[in-house]
């Protein structure tokens, strides 16, 4: 199945992309197995797979999610899965559990200027990737979404810049333009974790 990604500023929603945005990458649904309660690291973050259960609204039909939920942050496991009573037909650009499906992958860069009372500034300048999966099963709309912090590639911390400016609001001298790119690496797990989202009736 062939899956787009749009440019969004992920922050703003994960839940809310708009159709507005063109189309930037293309990835492949490929159904995986992993076994629940194992762990898995994918660009650095860590994931359990976990199995969530929920139901159609109207059929009463019992559904088993499945798919890597975060596992770390200082939180531990973030498992969340929303359900929307719907009736309208989803536009489908994947089949996940012989279900139509939506995946969508949002890639965004952020730039920030920030000043304090002294006069000083620091230019940041931090991306992220986020994946919205939606399935049909009936009724009912089933959502799962997760994000993927983008590295800086010299220390792995999640601001591809971080610097501190001075004095001056003029960032553009201070910008390390070569990371302000696709986030090809953050993109790569984004297609690996919806490899393996499952649902399956119980």
């Amino acid at each position: 199945m062939k899956i787009t990604t749009k440019s969004i500023f992920l922050t703003c929603c994960l839940l809310s992309c708009g159709a507005v945005f063109g189309q930037a990458h293309t990835l492949v649904y490929e159904e995986k197995f992993r076994q629940i309660d194992s762990t898995m690291i994918l660009d650095g973050d860590n994931y359990r797979m976990v199995r969530v259960p929920v139901r159609d609204f109207d059929s009463l039909t019992k559904f088993a999610v499945i798919f890597p939920a975060p596992d770390g942050f200082g939180l531990g496991t973030q498992a969340i899965v929303t359900t929307v009573h719907s009736t309208e037909p989803l536009v489908s650009n994947a089949v996940i559990g012989g279900f139509p499906a939506r995946v969508e992958v949002v890639d965004n860069l952020t730039y920030a200027v920030t000043g304090d009372f002294l006069g000083d500034h620091a230019l940041s300048v931090y991306g992220s990737v986020g994946i919205i999966v939606s399935i049909d099963i009936g009724s009912t709309i089933v959502t799962i979404s997760n994000f993927i912090n983008a590295k800086n590639p010299a220390n792995g911390q999640p601001f591809l810049t971080n610097l501190d400016i001075g004095q001056t609001a003029n960032a553009v001298p201070f910008a390390q333009w070569g990371r302000y790119v696709d986030l090809q690496k953050a993109i790569n797990a984004a297609d690996t974790w919806i490899d393996y989202v499952r649902i399956v009736a119980l």
